[in-house]
């Protein structure tokens, strides 16, 4: 981060820190397309690691953020973008779900039916999924669990892993096939490269909008499998152990149930 803010072709460099990064997390958001929510956790997780700086760099005291009065400014304008954004796009219901599964068995993508099948048993993201290697990955009759080492969630907090189950048994079958089909591969599925990914993501798209409509994306299979938890009888509590989320406000917000 210190080495991104002051790099030469960074404008803001001349500028005392809280004020460089609030010009460069400015820039950084807009590049990336960043909802509100993503600025402010990306913001308050530099004020954290700056705060502990003295702990694990060759900083001889904390760098405390929080004192500055025009990161204070930003971070209160931060927080209200994100208390006031609601999630735009729809959640992708269990009927969607059914049908769309159904729709890649169909044109024989039993790939993309176990992808999208494993994806919403346990709402992560499908970026993630198609980052899991076969031993990670332990399937029985009535227990699921995933444990992931690779992708955007394990940056935000870490290796984690989850447990669930897929109580549809052509649903299990699939997923069951799918992970006997790739016993010779470390990689469950052919994903190994960013732009690999993109592709498979890309036709996941493709098919969840063929069944939910247009105006669906990516995140509304995570959201619509956290949803459908909750109507299953899970708590928010566990819920969290899903989501990522830190906090059950956070998770509201993200599920639109404010």
């Amino acid at each position: 981060l210190y080495d991104d803010i002051y790099r030469p072709s960074f404008t803001a460099f001349k500028f005392p820190l809280p004020e460089a990064m609030i010009r460069f997390y400015e820039q950084l958001s807009v590049a990336k397309r960043w909802a509100n929510t993503t600025l402010l956790r990306s913001m308050a997780s530099a004020m954290g690691a700056l705060a502990r700086a003295d702990l694990y760099t060759n900083a001889a005291t904390p760098i405390p953020l929080a004192w500055s009065p025009a990161w204070r400014d930003a971070m209160r304008a931060a927080r209200f973008q994100a208390n006031e954004s609601q999630p735009t796009p729809p959640a992708f219901t269990p009927a969607h779900f059914r049908e769309a599964v159904a729709s890649a068995e169909s044109r024989g993508r039993h790939d993309l039916a176990a992808l999208l099948i494993l994806t919403f048993a346990i709402g992560a993201r499908a970026s993630d999924v198609l980052q899991l290697t076969r031993q990670e990955v332990s399937l029985e009759v009535d227990r699921l669990e995933v444990s992931f080492r690779r992708g955007k969630g394990v940056a935000l907090r870490g290796p984690y892993t989850v447990h669930g189950a897929i109580a549809d048994s052509a649903h299990r079958a699939t997923l069951q096939t799918h992970i006997q089909r790739n016993q010779q591969s470390r990689w469950l599925w052919p994903a190994a490269t960013p732009q690999q990914r993109t592709l498979i993501t890309a036709d996941l798209l493709a098919l969840i909008r063929s069944t939910g409509g247009p105006s669906m994306r990516q995140s509304s299979i995570r959201r619509g499998a956290l949803q459908n938890m909750v109507l299953c009888g899970a708590s928010e509590e566990s819920l969290l152990l899903f989501s990522g989320h830190t906090n059950t406000k956070t998770l509201r917000r993200y599920l639109g149930w404010n």
